[in-house]
């Protein structure tokens, strides 16, 4: 069986198209990460432990946050749905600002951190 020259064709297609940019980069990247490099994953971001850690605390205080939210709706539900019976009220009213004190937990937590991680790493953030 011939050997097809690649590079040939490719070439000769472009002329014919016109086009300037090649279509198939030449010499292609060095495989570092196997099939995590070949699907677009960053390799470096994977592995790198900081990062992860950091990203780690950070959705763990996002979903917290989206849990003290939840729950300050559901305080609110309470509160609105009382009608009148006061225990009720007084339920959602300690629901509502259990979630709120938790939210300025969570909002504090989350400014300490990034700030601690910007002083520590020189600016990560």
């Amino acid at each position: 069986m011939p050997e097809i020259d690649l590079k040939g064709v490719i070439d000769r297609f472009q002329g014919l198209s016109g086009m300037t940019t090649p279509i198939v980069n030449p010499t292609p990247p060095p495989v570092r990460g196997g099939e995590m490099e070949s699907i677009g994953i960053n390799w470096q971001s994977v592995i790198n432990p900081s990062d992860f850690y950091y990203r780690l605390v950070l959705s763990f205080l996002y979903v917290l946050g989206s849990i003290t939210v939840i729950v300050l709706i559901y305080g609110g539900i309470l509160y609105l749905s009382s009608g009148g019976d006061v225990e009720k009220a007084e339920r959602g009213k300690k629901t509502i600002i259990g979630a709120i004190i938790g939210l300025i937990v969570i909002a504090a937590a989350y400014a300490g951190y990034n700030f601690m991680i910007g002083a520590l790493t020189g600016g990560l953030t």
